[in-house]
C-alpha cells in the first residue's frame, strides 16, 4: 500500500507485485489492483513510487483451512448491544463468488466506494473487486453529495454500492441531472 493520507491519496497493489519490488508505472495494469480517489496522483507521480522488494521465497504465507477464521465484523448493535461476528475463509470466498456472479463483476468494472471497508458491505465490495482486478474509486461520503457524484462522473464508475440512506442522500441532493452518471450499469443495496 502507498498512500498519501493528507491528501486522501493512496494506491494499492497485489503482494505479488510487491513481491517482486516492481515499479508501479511500470506494472501491466492486469496485474494491479486499482484504488483511487477524487485526489488521485498524477501519471508522473506513479514513476517515483516503487513497492518493497522480496523475493517470492522469503514470503510466508500460512497454509489455510476453509474453516479457519479470516476476519471478525462487529454488528451494529441494532438489536442489541453489537457482537464480534467471526467468518472463515469459507464464508469470505463463498461471498465474494456468489457476488461476482450475480452482478457479473469484471476487471473493467469501477465501483464508487462511499461504504466503510470495516462494514460488511463494504469489505464484501472490496473482496469482490479485489478479486476481479476491479477498481475501487474512494468518492467520499454522502454528506457531501456533490463530491460523490462528481466522482462518479469523473471516474465513469461503473457500480454504485449503498444503503438506503446512500440513495436518499443523492436524490435529496437535487445535483443527480447535474451529473453524467450514464456509466453506472448497477446499484445495489
Amino acid at each position: 500500500v502507498v498512500g498519501d493520507y493528507g491528501g486522501i491519496d493512496i494506491l494499492v497493489c497485489n503482494a505479488g507485485i510487491a513481491s517482486k519490488g516492481r515499479a508501479v508505472a511500470d506494472t501491466d495494469p492486469e496485474e494491479m489492483i486499482r484504488v483511487v480517489t477524487t485526489h488521485a496522483f498524477g501519471p508522473h507521480h506513479l514513476s517515483r513510487l516503487v513497492l518493497p522488494s522480496t523475493p517470492d521465497a522469503e514470503l510466508d504465507v500460512p497454509d489455510v483451512a476453509p474453516d479457519d477464521v479470516a476476519m471478525m465484523l462487529f454488528t451494529s448493535g441494532t438489536s442489541g448491544a453489537p457482537k464480534g461476528v467471526m467468518l472463515s475463509h469459507g464464508n469470505v470466498l463463498s461471498n465474494t463468488r456468489a457476488v461476482i456472479a450475480s452482478l457479473d463483476l469484471r476487471a473493467p468494472d469501477v465501483a464508487a466506494m462511499v461504504l466503510p471497508f470495516a462494514y460488511s458491505y463494504g469489505s464484501s465490495v472490496l473482496h469482490t473487486h479485489v478479486a476481479v482486478g476491479a477498481t475501487l474509486a474512494l468518492v467520499g461520503t454522502t454528506a457531501f453529495p456533490a463530491a460523490v457524484l462528481a466522482g462518479i462522473e469523473r471516474h465513469r464508475c461503473t457500480g454504485l454500492p449503498g444503503v438506503p440512506s446512500t440513495f436518499a442522500q443523492l436524490l435529496r441532493s437535487g445535483l443527480l441531472d447535474k451529473h453524467d452518471t450514464s456509466s453506472l450499469r448497477y446499484v445495489t443495496q
